[in-house]
């Protein structure tokens, strides 16, 4: 048994010099915080976790026991089962498992929890907390306990090493030492079966979980083969003497020794690849209570509201996503944007939940509480990247499903074929020995593990090192796969090809309301401000505004009411307003077509386009046109070098916009780019993506604000740039949270390269099961080379952490191909 030692001093050099590199067990957030004493009641809520966003027909479930690929199909496919369950997604890393419901019934919790734990794993209702997450991805309960176990092995294993080695010295044939030789075999046999009953009692729970409806994995193999090991000393003892039988008491332990150090090794590999997953969850807990405005009364975020005034402090994480009314400061944006260098805020522009405030004090005001912020659904894209769906990779479901029985049916049956010239040629003990030897090592050399290693493996550092610069990827390997695939990409134009921060160069007014100027903002920033999620000029009109008005839109904040504000994707927006004791007023505030739609009197014939392709965007008042904003409209800089690229790189684009054919083809001519159509509402978009897209040629669509949630929602990958906005793009897939539209070429680059890992992580597990499968049941025996039990639970071992090391390659390779943003 020198072999088990070997491995497993092997193994344990490398977890010293993982304990010494690791620093996680260190790791403690907001110690320097006291607490709040905060106890007051909550607003009403509008029913939002801070974490996870569920509802009477979906439901959040902190799991614990998850080990591999096979444990989460297990929980999957038995929450499938239950009726009136659609779909189930299980995440590994985060042990968590999201249910949701058919026809939008309402779930059972109950029924859920007992179904988890039914078939042997821990089920809580809910997501965890913020810390117990950051606890748990820092694999703080798995580690030590797997460090304990390691520990006490090393320790019985050394002990029995001793009592082998006394064993093997004393004599059998002398009566004075018979009685000692009969001693330290039940020593030595009393200490394997203490460390199978105690130290490695949780591999052997976890393995045989399956008896109560759960499924094979992992820890099945690895009980059985230790198992197996301590049956050969008994059965060795029983058949040979006990003075006369060899000593095989310390391969049991050797065997648990090296598989243990090899899981621990994982484990501290695995949490320093989770510390991404932890530096996106940190900003939720820094950003723990905040100051209203005037009051100054300190309350929890979670009390925030929309409309509610706050003081942001300088060097505090913002809560929520809110706009400036006061003050002016440089906020860091890098755990959002991946923008390296600070940017300058000032009132009316808008600031995003999880990002901090480095300079000065502000005064801002809540557009989307924390549970419906943009950071809380960046978190939830994170959860999703890690997770796996039981629609996703049926092939490699089915490959785990059922390759722990074939791996325990080969070993059953396999060595028959080795074995079966050999009866009655040699003692039947003999045989006998050799068969169970050579099941171990089947066993042993089995490695489900890599299995759910190979694509969340290579998925997670693509999301975490996309995440690092500003690109937020959905929906895993399925959008990295469609990324791939993709070659016909598609542009909207305002905010896409051109600035997401538009600037209002004028305001023109009739004669009737010249002299109101003021007035006039406050009518517009009042009815814009319900609309702001729905497209960048909205967001441009609002901030210009309140640059305008300066702090007497704070202070009048009680003096104005609205109602009836309705928005209309791609049009316009429209409401009814009233300031202190004047009379309601119905604003209308849209494009020409929208006017037009409305029967609204008095528009020009010929409104001016402005020079440079301006936007105008027409303001109406009680039924009657009231004037024209202009609003400027540069293309990015970076813009011509994108499309240039992907047209290089085989990629057909074009652009559909919503915007005037004059200001389309003025793109168009500079960009080289065709156009597909102009004037464009949100449903002829979506035709015209579905018109294009078919199965063998997957759209890209890449637009911003919620007139092009349609059409990103109809392609095959929509993409959506986010820029100081207040809520992620809805129906896309990937949201780009800076203002490089060149992170769309570091887009594709990242899919190909994740895609090729992918590819190259199955057939390792591919060539490594059959070569190491084939060497334990003897087909192949290259250089003469025997394959021993312990040396299978090594191969076994460096399978796992080698998948592992390749997700940290990959991430570097990775983050050379993406260049930091500067502003």
């Amino acid at each position: 048994m020198a072999c088990c030692y070997i491995a497993a001093f092997c193994i344990g050099q490398l977890v010293k010099a993982c304990q010494f590199l690791d620093v996680g067990d260190g790791i403690k957030y907001n110690e320097e915080k006291e607490e709040s004493g905060i106890d007051m009641p909550s607003k009403p809520s509008s029913g939002k976790t801070e974490t996870a966003l569920s509802s009477p027909s979906s439901l959040v479930l902190s799991l614990g026991g998850l080990t591999c690929s096979a444990c989460t199909q297990a929980v999957e496919d038995a929450l499938a089962a239950v009726p009136g369950v659609s779909k189930v997604r299980v995440s590994l890393t985060l042990q968590q498992a999201v249910v949701i419901s058919a026809e939008n019934m309402a779930l059972d919790n109950e029924l859920m929890l007992s179904t988890v734990r039914d078939i042997g794993y821990e089920a809580q209702a809910g997501p965890r907390s913020p810390q117990k997450m950051i606890e748990h991805l820092q694999y703080r309960e798995s580690t030590d306990r797997l460090g304990s176990t390691f520990s006490h092995l090393g320790r019985c294993a050394t002990i029995l090493q001793v009592l082998s080695l006394l064993i093997y010295l004393t004599p059998g044939r002398f009566a004075p030492f018979r009685g000692l030789r009969w001693c330290l075999h039940m020593a030595s046999m009393a200490v394997m079966v203490y460390v199978q009953c105690s130290p490695v009692a949780w591999i052997h729970k976890h393995g045989w979980s399956w008896l109560r409806g759960g499924r094979l994995n992992m820890n099945t193999l690895t009980s059985l083969s230790m198992s197996l090991a301590t049956l050969l000393p008994l059965l060795d003892w029983l058949v040979t003497g006990r003075l006369n039988s060899s000593s095989y008491y310390p391969m049991a332990t050797g065997l648990g020794l090296v598989v243990v150090a090899g899981k621990y090794v994982d484990s501290l590999s695995r949490r320093s690849a989770a510390q991404d997953l932890v530096r996106v969850y940190k900003p939720i807990l820094d950003a723990d209570s905040i100051t209203l405005y005037p009051g100054m009364e300190r309350v929890p975020a979670s009390y925030l509201r929309k409309g509610d005034r706050i003081v942001v402090e300088p060097h505090t994480t913002i809560p929520c996503d809110c706009y400036v009314l006061e003050g002016s400061s440089l906020i860091g944006q890098a755990i959002v944007t991946g923008e390296s260098l600070p940017a300058r805020k000032t009132t009316g522009d808008f600031l995003l939940g999880g990002t901090r405030n480095l300079s000065s004090r502000l005064v801002c005001a809540v557009q989307r509480e924390k549970s419906d912020s943009f950071y809380t659904k960046l978190v939830q894209s994170a959860v999703e990247s890690s997770s796996t769906s039981s629609n996703d990779h049926e092939f490699i479901d089915t490959i785990t499903r059922h390759f722990v029985a074939v791996a325990m049916g080969l070993s059953f049956f396999a060595p028959y074929y080795s074995l079966y010239p050999l009866i009655g040629k040699d003692p039947l003990y003999q045989i006998v020995h050799e068969w169970i030897a050579h099941t171990i090592t089947i066993l042993t050399c089995a490695c489900p593990c890599a299995i759910s290693l190979a694509i969340p493996s290579a998925v997670v550092a693509a999301i975490v090192t996309a995440c690092g610069q500003g690109i937020i990827i959905t929906g895993g390997i399925n959008t990295l796969e469609k990324l791939e695939k993709s070659k016909t990409v598609v542009f909207d134009k305002t905010g896409t090809l051109t600035h997401a921060k538009l600037d209002v160069e004028d305001l023109d007014l009739v004669p009737e309301w010249e002299m109101d100027k003021d007035m006039i903002w406050e009518y517009v920033c009042t009815t814009e401000s319900q609309a702001i999620d729905d497209h960048p000029i909205a967001r441009a009109i609002l901030g210009a505004g309140l640059r305008e008005l300066g702090v007497g839109w704070a202070e009048r904040q009680g003096l104005r009411n609205s109602r009836n504000v309705a928005s209309d994707p791609g049009k316009g927006v429209k409401g009814e307003v009233q300031l202190e004791k004047q009379p309601w007023r119905h604003i209308a505030i849209g494009s020409h077509r929208y006017f037009r739609e409305m029967d609204i009197t008095g528009i020009p014939e010929s409104i001016p386009n402005g020079t440079g392709g301006r936007i105008v965007v027409l303001l109406a008042i009680d039924g009657k046109y009231a004037g024209s904003l202009f609003i400027a409209d540069a293309i990015k800089e970076d813009a011509p070098d994108v499309v240039k690229q992907l047209m290089q790189d085989g990629f057909q684009c074009g652009m559909l916009t919503g915007d005037t054919r004059e200001s389309a083809e003025r793109v168009s001519q500079q960009l080289r780019l065709p156009i597909i159509q102009s004037g464009a509402l949100p449903d002829e978009k979506q035709r015209h993506i579905q018109s294009l897209q078919d199965s063998d040629n997957i759209v890209t669509m890449v637009g911003d604000g919620l007139n092009d949630a349609p059409s990103l929602a109809a392609a095959g990958v929509g993409i959506g740039l986010q820029k100081d906005s207040t809520s992620a793009t809805a129906g896309g897939a990937v949201v780009i949270v800076n203002t490089r539209l060149g992170s769309l070429i570091d887009l594709y680059k990242i899919a190909r390269m994740t895609m090729n890992q992918v590819r190259f992580n199955l057939y390792w597990i591919l060539a490594y099961n059959v070569f190491t499968l084939s060497l334990a049941m003897k087909l192949i025996s290259p250089f003469n080379i025997s394959l021993t039990p312990s040396l299978a639970a090594l191969l076994m071992s460096i399978s796992s952490v080698f998948l592992t090391m390749q997700s940290f390659w990959l991430r570097k390779r990775l983050e050379n191909i993406t260049i930091p943003p500067d502003n």
